[in-house]
């Protein structure tokens, strides 16, 4: 029998992740109307629109998940995306950028840390959830790249390097650089849930070897989104 406190947490961690699915969903599906709108490639229009239905069902299993851990989600209702701020950008500009902070960044990060979850779990409905959401966030992650491959070669996409602190500290909470670790991170591990020292290692691996050097590789210049990481890492 698990402690009626982990369980406690581990539905609220759930919760949580039900409302934030919702959220994805708005935001891709805005996406999605952008991207066609701004001319993009059809398959990647396709690819937001599917990703956005993908994060409606992973809202009905994190949801599931709250329910059975004792913490009911409070609302089902999509909220209304707003535009990430970026500073007087172009529309198609504008596209890219909140295609590269959805795809290239959040999803990216997503898949890496629900491969450490899916290695971590020991509740077999838990296992199962990380398992359908994770084989989607791969796809949610190209769609991203799909879309900084076909713009690269139909604008400069240096204007991006300068926009990446922002764009990192919109995607990413200060909480996952904080030193200490729950008190009941080993117990919530196998139901779904990190120790934020891991989850810390796991968002800087995931930059430095896979998000930045894929944008270097499109000519984005990663000097200011290195900096914005070593300022906030431990000494």
């Amino acid at each position: 029998m698990i402690d009626a406190r982990i369980t406690a947490k581990a539905g609220a961690l759930w919760s949580f992740r039900a409302h934030a699915e919702l959220e994805a969903a708005a935001r891709f599906q805005r996406l999605a109307v952008l991207l066609h709108e701004t001319g993009a490639r059809g398959v990647v229009v396709d690819m937001a629109r599917a990703a956005a239905d993908d994060e409606r069902r992973h809202h009905v299993r994190c949801y599931a998940l709250a329910h059975r851990f004792g913490v009911p989600v409070t609302t089902s209702t999509e909220p209304v995306a707003s535009a990430l701020q970026t500073g007087g950008c172009a529309p198609a500009e504008q596209v890219l950028y909140e295609a590269v902070a959805m795809g290239c960044v959040t999803e990216t990060l997503s898949t890496a840390l629900l491969l450490e979850m899916r290695a971590a779990a020991t509740d077999d409905e838990v296992r199962d959830t990380v398992d359908e959401i994770l084989r989607d966030e791969v796809e949610h992650a190209r769609l991203g790249w799909a879309h900084v491959a076909a713009e690269v070669s139909r604008r400069d996409l240096a204007f991006l390097g300068p926009r990446l602190p922002a764009m990192l500290a919109h995607t990413v909470h200060a909480e996952i650089f904080a030193e200490h670790d729950d008190v009941d991170a080993d117990a919530l591990t196998g139901l779904g849930a990190l120790p934020r020292s891991r989850r810390c290692a796991v968002f800087v691996q995931c930059m430095r070897d896979v998000v930045f050097p894929g944008l270097s590789l499109h000519g984005v210049d990663k000097t200011a989104a290195d900096a914005w990481l070593a300022a906030r890492l431990p000494a």
